[in-house]
């Protein structure tokens, strides 16, 4: 297949999964009135019963024995092995292996590594923090015990270049082809070296923008490491206690605004408004993009900035809207997964069995090349539909109980309700957004 094939099969890939408003077994608007009804009604339970701070404290069971076992040299070592044995294999794909749809490369990078990190993250905790080459080199070397971030620079770069993978994964015309992407990954690899040269390792976790994503949703997974140890928590805890970094903000809502657009650059109001425009497809894409994270970051800081009158004590708001982040954690993984649900499911198999022949020669590594893509729950749309439902609303539920608990510890009794009114209606308003451009005709 050319690379001109190459795009097209790209560019229509199923991100936004098979199901759309006709697929739902009830009629869309009572959805969306419902999806905000239950994120109202759960503020509202929650302003009545939940009066002191509860999710501030890790807790949770230590495991010790298993800690100890996976920090074994043994067990390091051969995960050392692997990880650059595996890196290895998409390097060599990605400089000697041809400009086809066949080549697995582009799957490992726009589904594995970055719709992957997702589920990875929220499963796994911070596995993408032990698979990371960059500091699995630096482990060889006795780095890895630095501070996991700048604590100066916090994630502000990261947020930065979200906006820049998002030009890249959703604009970038040749993005598709070979020599783009290999662009590309030069380009990653020499930011993330040379500002570890330059700052240490905490570099990679302030300006890589896949660590920060995956650190991030890693503080919902049920695992945490706690003093060396490793803990068995309750999610809710885990991101209930976290202190975010500087930036935090700014990067949930990059996150939200790029996968926001993506929806809403597959709508037929867009497609339609950019062919009969004379100006080209990335300019309409720049200004898309940048409108919607706009849109979604000023309404989130108007949020903050109306609750901030009822707060214990003066503090920036910039560092309120980090503080009180921890609710937007839930909502971007939610939307990633409603968003990206199919594309995971059926393009992370079929990178997967492209793995074992990723110079096109014919190879069978570990028998993977017989397999075939298996699909059969995406058959049904009314059950892909229901899931992309279930993860939004969810994931805006979970934000609402999380950011609740962080705004009892920030705000006066006296103002507990009244201000957090704003900030409710900017979720709500998320919420129904959500919901509209993800199942947008």
């Amino acid at each position: 297949m050319s690379a001109d094939a190459l795009t097209i099969t790209l560019l229509q890939l199923p991100a936004h999964g098979i199901g759309s408003r006709k697929d739902l077994p009830l009629p869309f608007p009572y959805v969306v009135v419902g999806a905000a009804l239950i994120v109202a009604a759960t503020f509202w339970f929650l302003t009545r019963s939940w009066r002191q701070v509860r999710l501030e404290t890790l807790g949770g069971h230590p495991l010790p024995r298993f800690s100890r076992a996976l920090t074994a040299l043994p067990v390091t070592v051969v995960a050392r092995v692997l990880i650059l044995a595996f890196w290895a294999w998409f390097v060599m794909a990605l400089i000697a292996g041809k400009d086809l749809v066949t080549n697995p490369v582009f799957g490992v990078v726009f589904v594995l590594v970055w719709v992957g990190l997702v589920p990875i993250s929220l499963v796994g905790g911070a596995i993408w923090r032990g698979v990371h080459p960059v500091r699995t080199i630096a482990g060889w070397f006795g780095h890895s015990a630095q501070p996991l971030r700048v604590e100066l620079l916090g994630v502000y770069p990261a947020a930065l270049l979200i906006l820049v993978w998002g030009w890249f994964e959703l604009i970038q015309p040749d993005r598709a082809t070979l020599p783009v992407l290999r662009g590309f990954v030069v380009a990653w690899v020499l930011l993330v070296v040379i500002g570890c040269l330059w700052r240490g390792i905490g570099w990679v976790g302030s300006a890589d923008p896949f660590e920060a994503y995956a650190s991030t949703l890693s503080r919902l997974s049920p695992w945490q490491w706690q003093d060396g140890t490793l803990r068995l928590v309750s999610p809710l805890r885990n991101l209930g206690s976290w202190q975010p970094p500087a930036g935090t903000w700014a990067l949930t809502c990059a996150l939200l605004g790029t996968t926001a657009y993506d929806s809403f650059s597959s709508s037929t109001w867009w497609v339609r408004l950019i062919q009969a425009s004379d100006l080209p497809r990335w300019l309409w894409g720049l200004i898309g993009m940048g409108v919607m994270v706009a849109i979604v970051a000023g309404l989130y800081v108007a949020g903050v900035a109306a609750l901030r009158w009822g707060l214990t004590m003066r503090r920036s708001l910039l560092a309120t809207a980090d503080s009180l982040a921890v609710g937007l954690v839930p909502i971007v993984a939610g939307y990633a997964l409603g968003h990206y649900l199919t594309l995971l499911v059926i393009e992370g198999q079929r990178t997967v069995i492209q793995l074992a022949d990723p110079l096109g020669q014919g190879w069978n590594v570990l028998g993977l090349a017989e397999n075939g893509v298996v699909a059969t729950p995406l058959t049904y749309p009314t059950v892909t539909a229901l899931a992309q439902l279930l993860f939004i609303v969810g994931g805006h539920v979970l934000g609402v109980i999380v950011a609740h608990d962080r705004a009892v510890a920030l705000l006066r009794p006296d103002a507990m309700r009244r201000a957090q009114l704003p900030l409710l209606t900017v979720m709500v308003v998320y919420t129904v957004g959500g919901l509209l451009l993800l199942f947008s005709p």
